[in-house]
């Protein structure tokens, strides 16, 4: 998105918050729309740990929560309109989900001592892989947090 449009014009926070109610959407896990507005406003406007602020919700019926509503919506419009309604994603590690499963890895080869060779490394791997598939919209979130 950012290739295409500046900075100064689109705040990174606002169009993140447009990337992770559409990738919910697309990714068939949908939250809704006050619940995307109400998590985005609190961790932007969460003091830090050693200065917490208690965090009021937006009232749906308030005049800032509708220019929330209304400016999360054009930018999806806007995002959707940059990638040209191309939302097919192509994740990584379904490959290496994929891979493992064909080299028929199995717990069966271990040793008395645990796991002979990588053996171990490969289904940590791939559970890892499991795991970001299932959960990408817990782990955008997390990462959105981090971030801010």
């Amino acid at each position: 998105f950012f290739t295409c449009h500046s900075f100064t014009v689109f705040h990174r926070n606002k169009i993140a918050r447009a990337c992770i109610f559409l990738s919910a959407k697309v990714e068939e896990q949908p939250r809704r729309l006050e619940h995307v507005i109400n998590t985005a406003h609190f961790i932007l406007n969460n003091g830090t740990p050693a200065n917490p602020r208690v965090y009021q919700p937006l009232d749906p019926h308030s005049e800032e929560y509708k220019k929330e509503v209304e400016e999360l919506i054009r930018n999806e419009t806007i995002i959707l309109q940059t990638l040209g309604f191309e939302v097919t994603v192509d994740h990584p590690h379904t490959h290496v989900v994929r891979a493992v499963q064909q080299l028929k890895v199995t717990n069966s080869s271990s040793t008395e001592g645990g796991t002979s060779g990588g053996i171990g490394h490969v289904n940590d791997l791939a559970r890892s892989s499991y795991f970001m598939a299932t959960q990408s919209l817990h782990l955008t979130t997390f990462l959105f947090t981090v971030q801010t």
